[in-house]
């Protein structure tokens, strides 16, 4: 639907131009003009509502660029193609009659009414926003701890928390963390150990928590996917660059896990059974 076809369906449109975090953009960076792009506001039931039919029906792969994946789920470092860029075409709803306070994640107009926000965005909170895909906000996930997609961290330990809904038990989470090939002295070892044994998350208190101990400083991307356990499938949700500025005293890796999670998550529940005297995933033993 662009503002030609709306009126061909007796619907008021406008037809509206901003810039996007789209294929060119780099998470953490800020979004320059180059990415410019426009999208319709359709007039229903009263009031204005907003889409993107460009980005409704397909997307694209920009590659992996300069990011070189250490961690895969719990799993260790391991190539990914670079390739061309991809692109597919399928249909994606959440850019179709968006909730304004979700599209302006990705779409920042250049006439700020067109937001259709009480309070505007403005450019600079638009550039530092957290990198959110529709799944972040159809699976209903809040940010808790970390609102800005780009996270300076001075001593190597990093706690993200991310909210839950009620249905959070029906949710399946994954992750990928990934480590910057243009930093000098990065290192994707720690020791004998890989990175991705420093990397802990668990379910609690209705909230996805995880936990970065990074042993060696530099530039980090973490991805975080959500899907639903019947599908089995994870859709990319968030993305936060970390800047690690020195690596965390004393860190120890964690043991072997094939399970992603750590501690008592919601298989557990859906088994019957639940924890009376340890909820957390770490127990202290004095």
């Amino acid at each position: 639907m662009n503002a030609c076809t709306s009126r061909l369906a007796d619907l008021r449109a406008n037809q509206i131009c901003g810039i996007v975090k789209g294929i060119n953009y780099k998470p953490g960076e800020d979004v320059s003009d180059d990415n410019s792009s426009h999208w319709v506001a359709v007039f229903i039931d009263g009031a204005w509502r907003l889409c993107d039919p460009e980005w409704a029906s397909r997307s694209q792969n920009a590659g992996k660029g300069e990011w070189k994946l250490i961690d895969d789920g719990g799993e260790g470092s391991r190539a990914v193609d670079d390739g061309d860029v991809a692109l597919w075409y399928r249909y994606d709803d959440f850019y179709f009659l968006t909730n304004p306070e979700e599209f302006v994640y990705t779409h920042l107009p250049h006439d700020e009414k067109w937001q259709l926000l009480a309070r505007p965005v403005t450019r600079q909170e638009f550039n530092e926003m957290v990198y959110a895909a529709g799944a972040f906000f159809e699976a209903e996930l809040q940010v808790k701890t970390h609102s800005k997609c780009k996270i300076i961290v001075p001593k190597g330990q990093l706690d993200i928390k991310i909210k839950t809904p009620n249905s959070g038990p029906d949710l399946t989470f994954s992750h990928r963390l990934w480590i910057s090939t243009e930093e000098q002295h990065q290192r994707e070892s720690f020791g004998d150990v890989a990175l991705n044994r420093f990397v802990f998350r668990q379910r609690k208190e209705g909230d996805v928590q995880v936990q970065l101990a990074l042993p060696a400083p530099g530039k980090f991307k973490f991805e975080l996917f959500v899907g639903d356990r019947l599908s089995n499938v994870c859709k990319w949700a968030c993305t936060y660059i970390i800047l690690n500025s020195a690596a965390k005293e004393n860190v120890r890796a964690l043991p072997v896990n094939k399970r992603e999670e750590w501690g008592p998550g919601p298989d557990l529940l859906r088994a019957g059974l639940h924890p009376i005297s340890h909820d957390d995933a770490i127990v202290k033993a004095e």
